[in-house]
């Protein structure tokens, strides 16, 4: 509960931080779920979500074309078919990415 606690709060942190006005000369400073400072140069500009009500807070605050990649997650997909694509008309061609354990594919995303 306390690992899932802290991703939901470092999700909400990222998604503040998306929504915001930085400009790009800006650093971003945030703590990861270890408690170190994490400093960013700029602010994202590609999103991949490995998990749905993340990506759902994500399409109500972030911007739909900065999302990279998602989970490949037939449940997913087939779950959220009548939602995604009225707020992402591209949603259907968004690249996905294959999960082993807990390690995302880095390779499929570059």
């Amino acid at each position: 509960m306390k690992k899932f606690a802290c991703l939901l709060l470092a999700t909400a942190l990222c998604l503040m931080l998306a929504a915001s006005s930085v400009s790009a000369k800006e650093k971003i400073t945030m703590k990861d779920d270890l408690g170190r400072d994490v400093t960013f140069e700029s602010p994202c500009e590609r999103v991949v979500f490995t998990m749905e009500n993340a990506l759902k807070t994500y399409y109500a605050v972030g911007d739909p074309k900065n999302l990279a990649a998602l989970k490949d997650d037939k449940w997913m997909r087939k779950l959220s078919e009548d939602i995604f694509p009225v707020v992402d008309p591209d949603f259907e061609r968004k690249l996905t990415v294959n999960i082993t354990g807990d390690q995302i594919n880095l390779e499929s995303l570059a």
